[in-house]
């Protein structure tokens, strides 16, 4: 076997190994890290691992941008290739790679499955994140009561109640001193809708995002997910998105261990499991 950089070349190669392992947003959130080379205070460097000229796995080492503590990796083998220490040596040269950055590395595992023991026997063993994919079906939200409203992802108040939501959301893992600006670059231009509700003295405000990617995605809860009163205006903002959805599609939620409010509406309107996440890291 033999290790090298990726070069632009390895693109089909690349293709081969996605198409042959697993399929599902998991997977296609860890491949989106894969890619050429890249220098500066968000770099990049990607590994190929080959056989006799054949590639038979690939993984990447990233600085991020919204969470800088700690280094993202992503490791992947041709499921016909797994079990014969490829993995353990792609992942230990992209943890040599990133030993003079001094950060810790993480990565996103399935709970109970492979890539959560192949994690934690390479010493991923702090738990981040808890994270979870829940769906109902449109037509089964409850009407909204009203307080909730679209607005237009250029609204300011949208801006800055969805960054102090995005900072609430991970207490684990702070963000970066100017996530606002990057959300607008990514999160608010990606979107496609967008839910406000405004604080009063019965309730504390609520954003949330829609985006539409093999589904529509609701990001988004209240900006106090321990108050009392933040899974009302989860609920609110869950059921004014979904009344503008076509009836039968689904509307999947993200929901993180952090966000009590999300999850407790979800259980509550039947919103179903879909797919979990941990994030895990070194420390």
């Amino acid at each position: 076997m033999r290790l090298r950089p990726w070069t632009v070349d390895d693109a089909p190669a690349l293709a081969g190994v996605i198409a042959s392992g697993e399929q599902d947003v998991l997977w296609a959130q860890g491949r989106a890290l894969l890619g050429p080379q890249r220098d500066g205070e968000h770099w990049r460097r990607t590994i190929v691992a080959e056989i006799d000229g054949t590639v038979v796995g690939m993984g990447a080492l990233l600085s991020p941008r919204f969470h800088p503590r700690r280094l993202w990796v992503y490791v992947e083998v041709r499921p016909d290739q797994r079990r014969r220490g490829i993995g353990t040596a792609i992942f230990t040269a992209l943890r040599e790679l990133g030993a003079a950055d001094g950060r810790p590395l993480r990565a996103k595992v399935r709970p109970g499955g492979p890539s959560a023991g192949f994690a934690w026997a390479l010493g991923l063993q702090r738990l981040l994140i808890d994270s979870e994919i829940r769906g109902l079906r449109a037509d089964r939200f409850p009407r909204p009561e009203g307080f909730g409203r679209a607005v237009a992802l250029d609204d300011p108040r949208l801006a800055r109640a969805f960054r102090d939501f995005y900072v609430a959301a991970h207490p684990t893992d702070p963000p970066h001193p100017q996530v606002g600006e990057l959300l607008s670059e990514s999160h608010l231009s990606a979107a496609i809708g967008a839910v406000l509700v405004e604080a009063t003295s019965a309730r504390p405000a609520g954003a949330a995002l829609l985006f539409q990617d093999d589904g529509w995605i609701f990001s988004g809860g209240s900006l106090q997910p321990h108050s009392t009163r933040a899974p009302g205006v989860v609920r609110e903002l869950l059921c004014t998105m979904a009344s503008a959805l076509p009836p039968r599609t689904d509307l999947l939620v993200e929901v993180d261990d952090s966000m009590a409010d999300v999850h407790t509406t979800c259980v509550d309107l039947g919103a179903q499991a879909h797919t979990r996440a941990w994030v895990v890291a070194e420390r």
